[in-house]
C-alpha cells in the first residue's frame, strides 16, 4: 500500500498461440476443443488467456474468413499488439504451422516474450529442439 492508494498488480494478457488450419474439418474440431481445455485450464490457474482459435472458430464456420492467412496474420497481429506475452501450445502440429511460426514472428517484432507450454498447458523447462527452424524466411 502505498499512502492511501492500495497498488494493484495487473495481470498480464497471454496470447495462446496453437495450429488450426488442416484441409480436414475434423482435424480444425480437434484442435478448437484441444485448445479450449488448455485455455479453460490456464483461466482457471488465474490467467487471462486470449486464444484466437477458441474465440474465433464459431465465427470461421460462417466462412467470414475466406481470405485465408491473410486475414489472420492481420488480426492476430492486432489482438497481440494488446497481450503482454505469447504463449505456443506445443500441441500436435504447432512445428508445422504457417500461422503458429507467423505468430512467433509477430511477437518478435513487437517485443513480446515468448513462451512454450506443453500440449496440456504445462510450462515447459525449456525451449523445444530446433526453435530456430521456427523462423519464416522470406
Amino acid at each position: 500500500m502505498r499512502g492511501n492508494k492500495v497498488m494493484i498488480e495487473r495481470k498480464k494478457l497471454i496470447y495462446l498461440a496453437s495450429p488450426y488450419s488442416d484441409p480436414c474439418p475434423a482435424v480444425r474440431e480437434d484442435r478448437f476443443l484441444h485448445i479450449c481445455s488448455v485455455a479453460a485450464k490456464l483461466m482457471r490457474a488465474g490467467y487471462f488467456v486470449l486464444s484466437p482459435i477458441a474465440h474465433c472458430h464459431a465465427i470461421d464456420a460462417w466462412d467470414v474468413t475466406s481470405g485465408g492467412w491473410g486475414y489472420w496474420a492481420e488480426y492476430d497481429k492486432r489482438l497481440m499488439q494488446s497481450c503482454d506475452e505469447v504463449w505456443v501450445c506445443c500441441m500436435q502440429g504447432w512445428r508445422d504451422s504457417i500461422g503458429v511460426r507467423a505468430e512467433i514472428q509477430i511477437a518478435g517484432e513487437l517485443c513480446l516474450p515468448v513462451r512454450y507450454i506443453s500440449g496440456h498447458g504445462e510450462p515447459l523447462t525449456h525451449a523445444p529442439k530446433n526453435k530456430n527452424s521456427l523462423r519464416i524466411t522470406t
